[in-house]
C-alpha cells in the first residue's frame, strides 16, 4: 500500500510540474532547411476572421537598434528576399515604406511603380523630392498639367536650357503675375517717323531708336516694325542693331531680306535677342549692311526693348 502511494505521488507531482511549465519554455528554437522547392517551414491559417496571420513575426526588443519582425534573404542575381501574393495586397506595409541607402525601387509593370490613382492630391510636395530625383525622361508628355504646379514650385534653376519648348506652353499660360519681380528691369519704347537714309554697305539705323543700359549678365530683347519706302528699289537686309558709340552693329544674322520697290511702302519687322557686355546702347531697326541705295521717308515705326535679368 505504501509503495502504491509513493508511485501515485510521484506521478501527480510530475503532472503538476508539466502544467506549471511556462509556455515560453516550450517555444521551438531551431533551424529548418530544404534543398527542393518544398518550403522548409509552412504556416497555414484557415480562419476567415480579419487580421488572421499565416505566419507572424514579432520583435519586442527595445532601444534604438534596427530590428526586424520578419527578415528574408535570397542569394543570386534573381534572388527575392520576401515574396507575397494576395488579391488585395501582395505585401502590406503598416508604416513608412523604407528603401535602404544605395538601393532602388524597381517595378516590373509597364505602368510603373506608382499609378495615377495611387497618390492622394498634395501627397508629393517639392520638399519630398531631392534635387534631380525626377529627370525629364521619367515624365511622359502631358503627364504634369499646369493645375498640378503651385505658384513658384518650379524655379528657373530647375529647368535646363531648351527643356521647355514653345509648344509646351498653352496660349496665356504665362501671365505677368508669373514673372518674378525685377526679371524685366528696363523697358524702352520705340516709336516715331522713318527718315530717309542713304545705304552704303555698313549697318545703319533706318527708323527711330531708344537707349537702354545693360548690366553684367543681363540680356537684351529688341523688336521693331516699320513701314519703309525705297528710293531706288534697294534690298533691305533688316535686323536689330546695337550702337555703344562705335556705330551700329548686329550679330551677323540678316533676319529679313525684303526688296522694297521705289515709292511702295513695305511692312518690315525684325526681332533679336542679345547678351551684350555691360554698357549703354542705342537700339533699333537697321539695314544690316547688305543693301545699297536709299530708304525714303516712310510711315511710322513702333517697337520695344527689354533688359532682362536672370538665366
Amino acid at each position: 500500500m505504501g509503495r502504491v502511494f509513493k508511485k501515485a505521488w510521484k506521478v501527480g507531482a510530475l503532472a503538476l510540474a508539466i502544467v506549471l511549465i511556462p509556455t515560453a519554455a516550450l517555444a521551438v528554437v531551431g533551424t529548418f532547411s530544404s534543398s527542393t522547392t518544398t518550403p522548409a517551414v509552412t504556416g497555414t491559417n484557415t480562419s476567415a476572421a480579419a487580421g488572421s496571420p499565416g505566419v507572424l513575426g514579432t520583435n519586442t526588443g527595445g532601444g534604438l537598434n534596427t530590428r526586424y519582425g520578419v527578415q528574408g534573404t535570397a542569394n543570386g542575381t534573381a534572388g527575392v528576399g520576401v515574396s507575397g501574393t494576395g488579391t488585395k495586397y501582395g505585401v502590406f506595409s503598416n508604416g513608412p515604406l523604407g528603401v535602404a541607402n544605395g538601393k532602388f525601387l524597381t517595378c516590373v509593370a509597364l505602368t510603373g511603380c506608382v499609378g495615377t490613382g495611387a497618390l492622394v492630391n498634395g501627397s508629393v510636395t517639392a520638399a519630398k523630392l531631392g534635387a534631380g530625383s525626377v529627370g525629364s525622361g521619367a515624365l511622359q508628355a502631358g503627364s504634369v498639367g499646369s493645375s498640378a504646379l503651385q505658384a513658384g514650385s518650379v524655379g528657373s534653376a530647375a529647368l535646363q536650357a531648351g527643356s521647355v519648348g514653345n509648344g509646351a506652353l498653352a496660349s496665356g499660360s504665362v501671365t505677368n503675375d508669373k514673372v518674378a519681380p525685377g526679371a524685366i528691369s528696363t523697358v524702352g519704347f520705340i516709336g516715331g517717323t522713318v527718315s530717309a537714309v542713304a545705304l552704303g554697305g555698313v549697318p545703319k539705323f533706318v527708323g527711330p531708336t531708344t537707349v537702354v543700359t545693360v548690366g553684367t549678365g543681363q540680356k537684351l530683347v529688341v523688336s521693331e516694325t516699320a513701314h519703309l519706302d525705297s528710293g531706288g528699289g534697294a534690298t533691305i537686309y533688316s535686323d536689330i542693331c546695337l550702337d555703344s558709340g562705335g556705330g551700329p552693329f548686329n550679330n551677323g544674322n540678316f533676319l529679313d531680306h525684303v526688296a522694297i520697290p521705289a515709292g511702295v511702302e513695305t511692312l518690315v519687322t525684325a526681332t533679336e535677342a542679345y547678351a551684350p557686355a555691360a554698357g549703354t546702347y542705342t537700339v533699333g531697326l537697321c539695314d544690316a549692311g547688305g543693301g545699297f541705295g536709299t530708304v525714303g521717308a516712310g510711315d511710322w515705326a513702333q517697337g520695344f526693348a527689354l533688359v532682362i535679368t536672370g538665366p
